[in-house]
């Protein structure tokens, strides 16, 4: 396991060089060695949504450190994920959150939830009017908000 957490530091150092690709790194091999530990020595098998949904949470904790731009906004993002602004320096409190962002990520969230896999879409895809009209409308969404002013730089923009 040690070399397993090894691997996954050198990964994040492969992504860049700041304290926050070696954090992303770190906590991606504790979840994997936590992960096989609690499958070959602990053997309680959590009910699949609540397994899901913890690997959810710690794969979005985990990668606030990939995406920040610094270990303090990470941490700022961190104490609003969890509610823990009160907690933070003033100083750090500055972002707020983008409110073009909010209906991609329902609307993202509703897909994800309405079914288990890409593989099961594809196995149960009926293609009917409602269907077509729908991703008619997803995909009008999808090019207003590709037109909208949120940009976002490429993530490797800088290497």
């Amino acid at each position: 396991m040690l070399a397993t957490l090894i691997s996954m530091i050198i990964v994040g150092v492969w992504h860049g060089s700041t304290i926050n690709f070696v954090i992303f790194g770190f906590l991606h091999g504790v979840g994997l060695v936590l992960n096989n530990y609690w499958r070959k020595k602990i053997k309680i098998k959590l009910p699949n949504f609540l397994a899901w949904f913890l690997t959810f949470i710690y794969i979005n904790f985990a990668f606030v450190f990939f995406r920040a731009d610094g270990f303090l906004d990470a941490i700022q993002v961190l104490s609003s994920m969890f509610n823990l602004n009160l907690l933070t320096p003033p100083e750090l409190v500055q972002l707020s959150a983008n409110k073009l962002a909010i209906p991609p990520m329902i609307i993202g969230a509703l897909l994800i939830f309405s079914k288990r896999n890409s593989n099961q879409i594809i196995r149960e895809f009926n293609p009917t009017l409602i269907n077509l009209i729908g991703f008619l409308i997803l995909t009008i969404i999808s090019m207003i908000y590709l037109n909208s002013n949120f940009v976002q730089e490429y993530i490797y923009n800088d290497f």
